[in-house]
């Protein structure tokens, strides 16, 4: 049977400040008389400048508010949402250790998508030496409880966790129906160190994990992406990575965040997924789509489409 599925969202990069007012202190009669004149002048026109700057702020909070509450509105079933306590294995053969260390014994072993609940972490960062750059920066370990309500410690670097209803992405909740099952959309991140810090840029940047889940399921779907398919540096994937062809949402070092806004299914043969994106490059900004197909269960990247 063929189904198709719409995702939409969208890149959004801005910065916000703030003013400080600092206290006035003068002690001469002359000062005073001077502020004593000047200073409804001056309020006046901090009055007015901060006036327009409140205006501008509500009607930025009421738009985000309105997209929040559409989103909320667009869920059918809230008891399918999963929780930010949990988090998504990264990657298949994870060992979980006894305790937050390699040198603690081997309790199991994970694979791809199974789903976690965080318990407890390290305070620490421990670092690693074979993998990227920005591996050097470290990751926590982390205790989490499986299905069994085991617990045992798997190292952040394969753990993705994940985000709230709201959290960036508006579509997280939002489902669809193909065949007998019932499919909802979530996202989840990666333990990045952050694109700066106290000694400047880092380089890193940060990851998204898409995936579909059914209700009340131990494991997700991540979407498949085929390079030999579908050609473009815009999507990541884990073969990078992990060894795995799984598609990641990359969130650039050099600014930037996507959100994905909402996810339609129509009745054509395939599951296509668009993605309606702001990319933030130096010389402008992009839009793309996105197509998936879902075949028993798993879904691939078929096309990928964009538009300066």
């Amino acid at each position: 049977m063929e189904n198709a599925l719409h995702v939409k969202f969208s890149l959004n990069s801005g910065a916000s400040f703030a003013n400080n007012l600092k206290n006035v202190y003068y002690s001469s009669k002359h000062t005073r008389i001077m502020f004593r004149y000047t200073f409804p002048i001056i309020t006046l026109l901090i009055l007015l400048l901060f006036g327009c700057s409140s205006d501008q702020d509500e009607s930025r909070t009421e738009d985000q508010t309105i997209t929040e509450t559409e989103s909320t509105e667009s869920i059918s079933d809230k008891s399918a949402l999963l929780s930010t306590s949990q988090a998504i294995i990264a990657t298949g053969g994870v060992r979980s250790r006894s305790g937050p260390s390699v040198q603690d014994g081997i309790i199991r072993s994970f694979e791809l998508g199974e789903i976690v609940t965080v318990t407890d972490s390290t305070k620490d960062r421990f670092a690693v030496t074979e993998g990227d750059e920005c591996d050097g920066f470290g990751y926590r370990w982390y205790r989490v409880k499986d299905a069994d309500q085991k617990e045992s410690w798997v190292f952040g670097k394969f753990l993705y966790h994940i985000l709230a209803l709201g959290e960036r992405h508006y579509a997280i909740g939002q489902s669809i129906q193909i065949g007998q099952k019932t499919w909802y959309f979530g996202a989840a991140v990666e333990e990045s160190y952050g694109a700066s810090d106290s000694e400047g840029l880092t380089g890193c940047d940060m990851r998204f994990l898409p995936f579909f889940y059914e209700k009340n399921a131990g494991t997700v779907h991540p979407v498949y992406y085929d390079r030999t398919i579908v050609r473009s540096n815009d999507l990541e994937r884990y073969e990078e990575h992990f060894g795995e062809s799984v598609l990641l949402l990359n969130q650039m070092s050099e600014g930037g965040s996507v959100t994905i806004n909402e996810i339609s299914q129509d009745n054509v043969g395939s599951v296509d997924v668009n993605l309606q994106m702001e990319l933030f490059y130096q010389d402008g900004t992009a839009e793309g789509t996105l197509s998936l197909r879902e075949d028993n269960g798993t879904f691939n990247v078929v096309n990928f489409t964009k538009t300066q």
